[in-house]
């Protein structure tokens, strides 16, 4: 393997952090040029142990570190979503929500520029159960990858939407909580990403400052009274990291204390805190929390309604009779045919998607697909498989690492199976659907998600 070109860090860059942290910016900026660390996130409902001698992140118990010399494209526990391979700095999320629930419940949360996914697997691992959440991604390609890592985190409380801030705003939708990571500069990838430092300048913060200006601007109109704003980058310029925070403490928003474990040594900063490599084992990030004030005399006795919302629209033929489907409907679960799928969709995100339908939101994900109609006949949906809540049937066959990573690879096999459809697992945690037929079986991987290697 050819060994990447070095980059030398930008001399306005370090000229600029030694004079921001003057006691801590040497440490940083010799680590910047040592090995970053990697670690993953656990999905809780996808009980696994890939690596059992993983030291913990401290601020996420589901958080391990753990060697990068493999590849996890390799490992199918990954491609089954029973972990998230996650810059350890990003999991400080899982504790700050945590701390944010002992105090306000969330109904429904935001992850508002949530491409590729992880910071939304660790949202929907420490929210209840019953809060819904809304994954969305202005890029219609990063949108599809967010997509492929949501489904195969496998909650039904998820949609995941491809819009503007401005049209997600202009819908109307009043969010608890709203997590913004918000496109940055980069600076704290710099280890990781030596490409990341040749499209570094001052023009780029300043840009990318105005940028955030835009996104919290919308955060705002979308944000209910009395709702808390978790807001992030990966860089440790001020000008992206607590001044946008202070002009919504200008507005009357108020900075919330981040408890964080004893363990994490980041850094304090005005409003927030800042990872660094050299002071915490991770990479660059800055995160702070704010609320957004209550309403107060005649607003507070007139709040936001829904009244006028419009029902929602689930468009199609009449719903497929049970002796037409594989497996049956599981059990009395709410289920509705949305174009050529049948989905389950709980009552408690009916709401928000009726009003996302109606704003023209683009939706790319809501609920779980359980059967996509082929022809006359209706086959299990992949998103079914991968789900945790309505668990997938148990119609199963188990295969070893290598017969797995055959299935990741497209390919059918010659092993006698039975007849019919069944839930290809390995290690117990399920990877999709295979159709056998007498000594043979049809593969039914997605054809756009298989591994190439």
């Amino acid at each position: 393997m050819k060994t990447p070109q070095y980059i030398p860090l930008p001399d306005d860059f370090t000229l600029r952090l030694r004079q921001q942290l003057p006691g801590h910016a040497e440490a940083i900026l010799k680590a910047l040029d040592a090995e970053p660390v990697t670690a993953i996130h656990l999905n809780p409902r996808k009980p696994a142990m890939p690596f059992p001698e993983a030291p913990s992140v401290p601020w996420n118990s589901l958080g391990l570190y753990v060697s990068a010399a493999g590849s996890f494209a390799l490992d199918p526990l990954w491609h089954a979503g029973a972990y998230y391979v996650m810059e350890p700095a990003s999991q400080v999320i899982a504790s700050i929500v945590k701390e944010l629930l002992a105090k306000h419940p969330f109904s429904l949360a935001l992850d508002l520029c949530a491409a590729p996914g992880g910071k939304s697997a660790v949202l929907r691992s420490v929210l209840p159960d019953e809060t819904v959440l809304v994954s969305n991604e202005i890029h219609r390609k990063r949108a599809e990858i967010l997509l492929e890592n949501m489904t195969k985190w496998g909650h039904p409380s998820q949609l995941v939407t491809s819009a503007e801030p401005e049209q997600l705003a202009a819908s109307g939708l009043q969010f608890d909580l709203i997590v913004v990571d918000a496109p940055c500069s980069g600076e704290g990838m710099f280890r990781k990403d030596h490409n990341a430092r040749s499209e570094w300048s001052p023009e780029n913060v300043n840009m990318c400052a105005h940028r955030q200006h835009d996104i919290l601007n919308a955060a705002d109109r979308m944000l209910r009274p009395g709702g808390t704003l978790i807001y992030s980058t990966c860089t440790f310029a001020e000008d992206e990291n607590d001044h946008p925070v202070s002009r919504l403490i200008d507005w009357g928003w108020h900075p919330v204390e981040l408890a964080l474990p004893d363990e994490c040594a980041a850094l304090h900063t005005r409003y927030g805190r800042q990872f660094a490599p050299g002071v915490t084992p991770s990479e660059g990030l800055f995160v702070a929390a704010v609320q957004k004030p209550e309403l107060t005399g005649e607003e507070a006795d007139s709040p936001p309604t829904f009244r006028d919302t419009p029902r929602l629209e689930l468009r199609g033929k009449p719903l497929a009779a049970k002796e037409d489907l594989p497996f049956g409907l599981p059990g009395d679960e709410p289920v509705y045919q949305i174009g050529s799928h049948l989905r389950y969709l709980p009552e408690r995100m009916h709401q928000a998607l009726a009003v996302l339908q109606a704003a023209r939101v683009p939706i790319l994900k809501a609920g779980i697909a359980l059967y996509t109609a082929k022809g006359k006949h209706w086959v299990p949906a992949h998103e079914w498989s991968m789900a945790t809540t309505p668990a997938p049937p148990d119609a199963a066959v188990d295969l070893d690492h290598d017969q797995a990573l055959n299935y990741l690879r497209g390919h059918a096999g010659r092993e006698d199976f039975g007849k019919g459809w069944k839930l290809v697992r390995h290690d117990n945690i399920p990877l999709g659907w295979l159709k056998a037929v007498g000594n043979r079986w049809n593969n039914h991987y997605p054809l756009h998600w298989k591994l190439r290697s």
